[in-house]
């Protein structure tokens, strides 16, 4: 599998994702949805979107820059929220719902993780490549 076919899955399987990530973040944050937790959750998603689609569009050159960005800052922000709970479990032990939900962030912030350093060898290969002729 070349480097490009493997940034187009990526790209596609973001926008699985986002279309899931937004509905349920969005109803996870009401009624607050001007919490500055939530925006930096659309900054993010918004990232990944402008990403994904940009990826996709620039076929069949790479363009997984901008992708790059969107899942480092999902993975960062991630990291924070994953701490967040950490501490809200560990300060209410028996609080079940920070349980599930340190489970599922931290769950999400490893994939993101992942999919970052897959992302940041593309940018690299990709402007290896640039250079490279």
């Amino acid at each position: 599998m070349n480097l490009r076919t493997v940034e187009t899955h990526v790209a596609k399987l973001t926008l699985i994702w986002v279309a899931l990530y937004l509905p349920l973040e969005t109803w996870a944050s009401l009624p607050d949805l001007a919490s500055p937790y939530y925006i930096v959750d659309l900054v993010g998603i918004a990232l990944m979107t402008w990403g994904a689609l940009l990826s996709l569009a620039q076929r069949p050159r790479p363009a997984p820059a901008l992708l790059c960005a969107g899942f480092a800052w999902c993975a960062a922000n991630g990291w924070r929220a994953t701490a967040d709970r950490w501490t809200r479990m560990t300060d209410y032990p028996s609080d079940a719902m920070a349980s599930i939900e340190l489970w599922v962030v931290a769950g999400s912030t490893l994939a993101a993780g992942v999919v970052l350093l897959l992302l940041i060898g593309l940018c690299t290969q990709s402007t290896a490549q640039t250079h490279d002729g």
